[in-house]
């Protein structure tokens, strides 16, 4: 048998809320209520966070604009080139960036992680080109296997 969480009116069976004050589990357990603070907190720390708007303002010039990539300062360039390399990286690893449109930032990465003086990244970095594109330019590697 069936009854009505007291809550938010899901259906449960009756076994189940003897136990809770018939509410659902999600209710018992708050999860819906969880779910939106984290989703507050989240839009209010995207609002609010300066590298955020940086980000999404950097995101629109190279998508939206005529300009693209080519229309930041080169500052803007190096923090956009390691901030996609970062996302590429935590999203599937060094081959993700490769194999992505990413590897075009390739060489402003290289830069960004020389001024950053992180050095074993980037000696990984270039171990990792070497091993999956080789000696080719990624920028001619991407426009050969767009040509695919």
């Amino acid at each position: 048998m069936k009854v009505t969480c007291n809550k938010c009116g899901a259906e449960i069976f009756s076994t189940f809320s003897e136990n809770m004050d018939e509410l659902c589990k999600a209710c018992k357990q708050a999860i819906l209520q969880k779910i939106e603070i984290a989703e507050h907190n989240y839009q209010e720390q995207m609002r609010s966070h300066p590298f955020q708007k940086l980000w999404r303002f950097l995101v629109y010039r190279v998508y939206v604009t005529d300009d693209g990539y080519n229309g930041l300062s080169h500052d803007e360039k190096v923090y956009f080139s390691l901030s996609v390399f970062e996302g590429e990286y935590n999203n599937g690893g060094l081959k993700r960036f490769f194999s992505n449109s990413s590897d075009t930032l390739f060489r402003d990465v290289i830069y960004g992680l020389m001024l950053l003086e992180a050095k074993q990244t980037m000696k990984l970095l270039l171990k990792a080109k070497d091993i999956l594109i080789g000696e080719i330019d990624p920028r001619e590697d991407n426009k050969n296997r767009w040509m695919q």
